[in-house]
């Protein structure tokens, strides 16, 4: 069987990608595959920043919608389902902490079962996310948040991660008037900050946690430590080092996960003994986390 120069080609460039860069394409295709099934890429745009979200529109499951029908029937069709059957006001907004990857957070992506819209923050620097501006400052990072929820007419659930979820906190005490409910997983902005790890044994080190004891092969770890030397969340990292850390005083009601900072009750932290991904590592018990805070939140 004769095969086609370029067909072999293909095959060599693919081959070559994956042994160059294999943490990326597991990103890539991850993302991909979000893509391909039930979210959407979309640019939230403003004067200085351009800011990519993977969004998955709400859509009724057909037992709510029936449920919905037979209570109209009930009421006189006072409503027509139609109207509401496919659309909600309320979202569910991830900002990850800028460390980590959408690698680790597409299996919960993929199965998270919530009554609204789902969006999922790009940070700077991270696919087509991107600042404007020549500088950036601590505030600036505000925009993430205030900029993807603008449109938000309902209730609001933030999942923040690490430095997200002191953004999260921040966007709370930012809107006193909204109705938010804010998860916190490993959060950040308590004590000094997490700095970049350099070399391969720091990031070994750094991330054993996360994997659980799962072995990698030391080029994908060269490769991540690549991929987190981007000089844009480097800028960023240095800047919560100047950013005076939130005080136990200030805090909102928040639902803390994995970690809670000193002065929080320990009994309260839910999922301890998940690690920094615990979407990726607790799937399960994390959608439980999820469900109750939806469920028992006040009307």
């Amino acid at each position: 069987m004769k095969v086609s120069k370029w067909s072999l080609l293909l095959v060599l460039l693919g081959v070559n990608q994956m042994v160059r860069s294999p943490y990326s394409l597991w990103n890539w295709t991850a993302k991909m595959s979000l893509l391909a099934t039930q979210y959407n890429a979309v640019t939230y745009e403003s004067t200085s920043s351009h800011i990519e979200v993977l969004e998955k529109p709400y859509q009724q499951s057909l037992e709510s919608i029936q449920t919905a029908s037979a209570m109209n029937q009930r009421n006189g069709g006072v409503r027509g389902v139609e109207s509401t059957a496919y659309s909600t006001s309320d979202v569910l907004v991830v900002l990850p902490d800028v460390r980590s990857s959408i690698g680790f957070w597409k299996p919960w992506l993929e199965n998270i079962q919530f009554d609204g819209t789902i969006r999922y923050i790009e940070w700077y620097g991270k696919g087509s996310s991107e600042w404007k501006e020549s500088t950036i400052v601590f505030s600036d990072l505000d925009s993430l948040l205030n900029i993807v929820l603008a449109d938000v007419e309902g209730r609001i659930t933030i999942v923040g991660q690490g430095l997200g979820s002191q953004l999260g906190i921040r966007y709370i005490q930012a809107h006193p008037d909204l109705s938010v409910d804010m998860i916190a997983i490993h959060s950040a902005g308590f004590s000094v900050p997490d700095v970049y790890p350099q070399t391969i044994d720091e990031l070994q080190e750094s991330v054993s946690a996360d994997l659980q004891g799962q072995w990698l092969p030391k080029f994908i770890y060269r490769n991540w430590l690549t991929a987190l030397n981007n000089p844009f969340l480097l800028a960023i990292e240095q800047e919560t080092h100047l950013v005076p850390h939130l005080k136990l005083i200030d805090l909102p009601k928040v639902t803390w996960v994995g970690y809670a900072p000193e002065g929080i009750d320990p009994t309260t932290v839910l999922l301890p003994n998940c690690s920094r991904e615990a979407q990726w590592t607790c799937l399960e018990d994390w959608q439980g986390v999820l469900d109750s805070i939806v469920t028992n939140r006040e009307p």
